[in-house]
């Protein structure tokens, strides 16, 4: 492909929520410069992609002489349609999990076309909303409450109904060790720096390793790569881009080493009535961390605002979310408390004095934001997180 197409593509997949867009020009292109022109009217998977987390919107492109398409998840059929405009559309309901989706195409009993998705992580159509935070549910942070106080440590807490838009919190705006959690603005700013398709990059399985199993030396060499060398730079990109998201009091300073700072901590005056006694150099809060796994959801839906605050496109969005949705819980501050059968996209960190987890919940009710942050020096005490872990999944709704 000519190297001026070849940049035409990129801008158009630079921007948010066009990466579809740029994949279809990029096959069109290379077909038409190729002079095999039958290539442009192959089948084709708009939406999803390999790799991405879908509600269950399947798109693909017929090729010449189909009339009809059938989609299978999984193997097993799950609808048939007539080709429109060159394209074949569905709505797949009631499949929650990682599926190969395939579309194949037919013109009376003979197919004519075939393509796959290998694995698609699917989420339920109650997913299809990312309400902002609007009313403060005081009987739900009255009963956040009452589990914080009752905690033999420090916690932060916050939930929110993406359906609703209602939310409750307790202490979370107090600056908390952030762990592993703040990889997620190491990711955003990865997805964005190695896009417009990351899964093709070299930086890929790092990407993977620092969400999946939350590892420290890939988190480190991301950093470095965004940083152009400089862990400074790529710091201070992170930090911006937790920025531009709202997550103010966030922090990823540097590479992952042992958390060495000290000092009074000075709180926010909004939602922090029990502030941990020193100040974090790796930190977060539990509202923080709540609005960063909104914005990865809601420019997953393809909302302009939350494309442009993460920087994202419509694709790496969706691939951020796929990864979440992969990642491990086992020592998180939510593994355990969770109903089985349910989606749970998240983010962990922990260590010995930390357990921290922020979760987005797929509900058949909606999604639901469920964070919480602790500390208990020296060694936090497991029960205890345990035991708030299942209060705070009961008052979301999210329990077994």
């Amino acid at each position: 492909m000519p190297a001026r197409n070849r940049r035409l593509a990129a801008r158009l997949a630079a921007r948010p929520g066009v990466a579809p867009l740029a994949a279809a020009l990029v096959a069109l292109v290379a077909a038409t410069a190729s002079g095999a022109i039958a290539a442009a009217t192959a089948p084709a998977l708009v939406t999803p992609l390999d790799g991405e987390a879908s509600f269950g919107e399947v798109v693909a492109r017929a090729p010449a002489g189909a009339r009809d398409a059938v989609v299978l998840v999984g193997g097993r059929r799950a609808g048939r349609t007539r080709v429109a405009g060159g394209q074949a559309r569905f709505t797949v309901k009631g499949q929650v999990g990682p599926q190969a989706v395939t579309v194949r195409f037919v013109d009376g009993g003979r197919v004519v076309g075939a393509v796959t998705a290998k694995r698609v992580w699917l989420l339920p159509r109650s997913g299809l909303v990312a309400r902002v935070a609007a009313v403060r549910d005081t009987a739900l942070s009255d009963r956040l409450e009452e589990l914080g106080r009752g905690f033999p440590g420090w916690t932060g807490i916050y939930v929110q109904d993406l359906a609703t838009g209602r939310f409750g919190a307790w202490n979370s705006d107090a600056p908390f060790l952030g762990a592993s959690t703040v990889k997620l603005g190491v990711l955003i700013e990865a997805l964005r720096r190695f896009g417009p398709f990351p899964e093709r990059s070299s930086a890929w399985p790092d990407i993977v390793a620092m969400i999946t199993v939350s590892a420290n030396d890939a988190a480190n060499r991301l950093l470095a790569r965004i940083g152009a060398g400089s862990d400074g730079a790529g710091s201070r990109a992170v930090d911006a881009r937790f920025a531009a998201i709202g997550a103010v009091s966030t922090r990823f300073p540097g590479p992952y080493r042992l958390e060495q700072a000290r000092g009074v901590a000075r709180g926010s005056g909004l939602d922090a009535p029990r502030i941990p006694p020193f100040l974090p150099w790796r930190r977060t809060t539990a509202h923080d961390l709540g609005r960063i796994m909104r914005a990865i959801h809601a420019a997953a839906l393809g909302k302009s605002d939350a494309l442009r605050r993460t920087g994202l496109t419509l694709h790496e969005a969706r691939l951020a979310l796929a990864l979440l949705l992969d990642a491990r819980a086992d020592g998180g501050a939510l593994a355990g408390a969770v109903r089985p059968g349910l989606a749970v996209a998240q983010k962990t960190g922990y260590r010995d004095d930390v357990r921290n987890a922020a979760a987005i919940v797929y509900t058949p009710d909606g999604p639901k934001i469920v964070v919480v942050v602790s500390y208990g020096p020296p060694r936090i005490d497991a029960g205890a997180v345990g035991r708030l872990a299942r209060g705070v999944a009961a008052a979301a709704g999210v329990a077994p």
